[in-house]
């Protein structure tokens, strides 16, 4: 088969419930603001997901110079806010929170210093859990671990087992730390040697049911981006592929993704180049890797993965452009249109994305600062399709019979693509074929691609002989 000479230009994409009372959250360029009060530039929101679809989210609450507390939201499939409620108020400082549904019921998990009047229970930086119950929030009578190093970490971590067992992770000078259970702790081992890893999630293998941790570390045995089975028996400390390059890592203090893909492993986003962040890999402990050659130089912090369904990731990051996100295919071989969302108007920096996509789309969070205002903000992503260059095959004096594809990441897409006036519906490999008169016009010709749930493809075919 002969093919026609084409070029394709890529156009920027447009972008439980809770008892509380829904509340309108206005569209900004397409963010929508989340935290009502300023925070600071390490925050980083934690959010799960319900059987219904409900995105259960929490984050950091700065109210003042000196007090700091958690606040909860619920999101709806259909994109409707609940209001803002408070998990705990009036705490001298907490780490970052993560969140879990267990038996249907919201846990939140954070260290934290309550006070530093030593006969308050909660001065002393030990984890806590609070749960919902009833629409009422409530604080673990007991702290979650016996360690008090739990509030020296920039986060604590959590992931169930497939026994509903909560594993929680913490990162900080004396290691890598892990908590088994609700109630507290008395054996908290640590994953590594000592000094010093950081940024610890969890995550569990959706086909063998296995908690992997996975961190960065500058520790003197090796700096890199690393991953190592915590459950059902403690693995080895495994350098992520392409987890340092050379002897360097570009360090990490804030959460590290740590997504279950649905097709099995446990998955991390990180940088694979340095002093300067031009590459980023999608990588497990097994199993395929995926890396992308970023546009510009990214900021290491912002980088993540989110686990989407058939075996689907989405990656997201942020440069001085703003915030980015593109989507794999289902063998995670290749990756989809790279899709800048850029940023709430005004904004100044990203510092951070973390988000969830177990219903395809990317329900996607960021860190953003305009001026001295730093807030958490949410848009939701929809990934973006192609259409495939053309492939000629028929052409007689009278006509040429070309075909085009729409693909998601180069997997077939059920849709329309529209070429020259006429629209036609794919065929189930996500081909339509049109014919184009011998005597048409040569030269640039729109193609546009839709489907449902997907942002249209728009591409030019150019035609030269």
């Amino acid at each position: 088969m002969r093919r026609i000479a084409f070029a394709i230009v890529l156009v920027a994409a447009l972008v439980a419930p809770s008892t509380a009372a829904a509340v309108a959250i206005p569209a900004i360029n397409p963010w929508r603001l989340v935290s009502e009060k300023g925070g600071k530039n390490l925050d980083q929101s934690s959010a799960v997901r319900a059987a219904d679809g409900t995105l259960h989210v929490v984050y950091t609450d700065d109210e003042s110079v000196s007090t700091s507390g958690i606040r909860y939201r619920t999101l709806s499939p259909g994109g409707t806010w609940s209001a803002a409620e408070t998990v705990v108020a009036g705490w001298s400082g907490t780490t970052d929170p993560d969140i879990e549904l267990i038996a249907g019921i919201p846990h939140v998990f954070f260290g934290g210093i309550r006070s530093t009047d030593t006969s308050d229970p909660a001065s002393s930086g030990q984890a806590w859990y609070a749960s919902r119950a009833g629409g009422t929030w409530s604080l673990s009578s007991t702290p979650l671990t016996a360690l008090t190093t739990a509030y020296a970490s920039s986060e604590f971590s959590t992931a169930l087992a497939a026994d509903g067992t909560l594993w929680g992770s913490w990162t900080g000078t004396f290691g890598l730390r892990v908590h088994t259970g609700l109630a507290t702790g008395t054996e908290e081992p640590s994953l590594s040697g000592g000094c010093c890893d950081y940024a610890s999630n969890l995550g569990r293998d959706a086909v063998t049911g296995d908690i992997y941790a996975t961190y960065y570390s500058n520790a003197d045995e090796g700096h890199g981006y690393f991953i190592q089975r915590v459950a059902p028996t403690r693995g080895d400390r495994v350098l992520l592929p392409g987890g340092r390059y050379g002897n360097d890592s570009l360090s990490r203090t804030k959460r590290m993704a740590a997504a279950a893909r649905t097709t099995g492993g446990v998955y991390a986003a990180y940088c694979d180049r340095y002093p300067s962040c031009t590459g980023l890999r999608v990588g497990a402990v097994s199993g395929p890797n995926l890396r992308l050659r970023l546009p510009g130089s990214a900021n290491a912090e912002t980088l993540w993965t989110a686990a989407a369904p058939n075996g689907r990731l989405w990656v997201s990051w942020a440069d001085s452009s703003g915030v980015w996100a593109a989507r794999s295919n289902k063998a995670l071989t290749q990756w989809g249109p790279l899709q800048l969302l850029k940023g709430p108007r005004s904004f100044d920096t990203a510092w951070q994305t973390s988000g969830n996509a177990d219903r395809g789309t990317y329900d996607l969070f960021a860190n953003f600062n305009v001026g001295d205002d730093f807030r958490t903000w949410h848009t939701r992503v929809r990934p973006k399709l192609q259409i495939n260059p053309p492939i000629l095959i028929a052409r007689n004096n009278v006509a040429r019979i070309v075909k085009l594809r729409l693909t998601d990441a180069g997997d077939p897409v059920g849709g329309t693509i529209r070429f020259r006036g006429t629209s036609k519906v794919v065929d189930a490999t996500g081909f339509a074929q049109f014919v184009v008169p011998a005597g048409a016009m040569r030269g640039a010709i729109a193609a546009t691609g839709s489907a449902t749930g997907y942002v249209p493809a728009k591409s030019t075919v150019r035609i030269t002989r």
